[in-house]
């Protein structure tokens, strides 16, 4: 079989024609596309105002920032993720405090974030972790409480829910990644979400070299580049009509994957909450006793079938830049087992088949 990957780029359908539109405007920079993904986008997710920007990663520095994150600030990250939360903390001066998640989720566990605040913390980041919603309605009544401004990263869960809720807009201000591998794309892309009104002009101002709309070339504060421009959005849009049929399709193969590999000793699937509707941006099993074989033996025995996978993150807190005292029993378990098996929207009942045998045969045959 031909080789398939953990995910890849799904058209849906509209793209040339928009990217037509864009060029034979001849401006390719940000315009009406852009204005019209973020009004689009952002009446998805149920929220009042979103700035498009170049990427997720530039959307929660542009957060941080736009907040007054800075030297001596301490901000809360979930310890199994993608390193974004940790990363443009430092870049924003402030100090990433990593907490252990969850045995099942692997999302920030609200126990480990009310333990871990200190006069100096002025932020929380909740991520959700592989398109699973994090604990909001805990993680809301902990920032509340102590008065500590809460941002949900939802790069990885483009249409999940919260008790019916979308991601999005399950804290005061949000973010999301469109880069090449999420559920929706424009290649490199992200966007801030917030009710603020305020808080989302400070953030296009920003945005766009701190130069006032009204002024050109005067500059109130200083800005950066990371504006997104009309030949993104114009992917973004086509993507963006297909997202339900994404989505379905992932939880299709998820269901797939469940009926299959949860026959198999060893192999814990994906758990979903009672109150979470999953988006499956990843599939990630665990790889587990009595299973015979390892997680990194068992990627190398898929990958000799052309099946591709991805390991699970590492740990934050021991990577050098983000290296952190304290016991993270949960975040070590899911990055020393964890696996990303093919989960694309253009995934095939026969080559999930495919990827499930050859997770037996390896099994069998030891």
């Amino acid at each position: 079989m031909n080789k398939i990957p953990v995910t890849q780029y799904t058209e849906a359908g509209n793209e040339m024609k928009y990217l037509k539109q864009v060029i034979d405007s001849k401006w390719l920079g940000g315009g009406p596309f852009v204005e019209k993904f973020e009004k689009t986008f952002t009446q998805y997710c149920d929220m009042k105002y979103g700035c498009a920007v170049s990427n997720g990663t530039n959307a929660l520095y542009l957060i941080l920032k736009t907040l007054g994150i800075g030297p001596g600030d301490e901000v809360i990250v979930p310890d199994q993720t993608f390193i974004t939360p940790a990363s443009m903390t430092l870049h924003a001066g402030g100090k990433p405090v990593s907490v252990d998640v969850q045995p099942d989720t692997f999302n920030m566990d609200p126990t480990q974030v009310e333990k871990a605040i200190t006069r100096k913390t002025k932020a929380i980041v909740g991520v959700d972790m592989l398109g699973h919603p994090a604990d909001w309605d805990e993680l809301n009544e902990i920032a509340t409480k102590h008065g500590i401004m809460l941002i949900e990263d939802a790069a990885e869960a483009h249409g999940a829910l919260y008790k019916k809720r979308k991601t999005g807009s399950l804290s005061p201000i949000t973010m999301f990644s469109f880069y090449g591998n999420k559920t929706i794309t424009t290649g490199e892309g992200g966007m801030i979400l917030s009710n603020d009104n305020e808080f989302i002009e400070k953030c296009f101002l920003t945005r766009g070299h701190g130069m006032r709309p009204e002024k050109r070339y005067w500059h109130d504060v200083m800005g950066y580049n990371y504006r997104m421009t009309d030949l993104q959005a114009a992917v973004g849009l086509a993507q963006f009509e297909k997202i339900e049929t994404f989505l379905s399709a992932k939880r299709n193969v998820a269901r797939q994957y469940a009926e299959r590999l949860s026959k198999i000793p060893g192999i814990d699937i994906p758990m979903v909450r009672p109150y979470a509707t999953h988006s499956y941006w990843m599939y990630q099993i665990n790889v587990n006793k009595p299973f015979p074989i390892s997680r990194d033996a068992l990627a190398t025995e898929l990958g000799k079938r052309n099946i591709d996978t991805r390991r699970a993150f590492y740990s934050v807190h021991v990577q050098p830049p983000y290296a952190q005292k304290g016991a993270f029993p949960n975040s070590n378990r899911c990055s020393e087992t964890g696996l990303m098996l093919p989960i694309g929207a253009n995934l095939t009942g026969e080559q999930v088949e495919y990827v499930c045998d050859g997770i037996e045969d390896s099994a069998r045959h030891r």
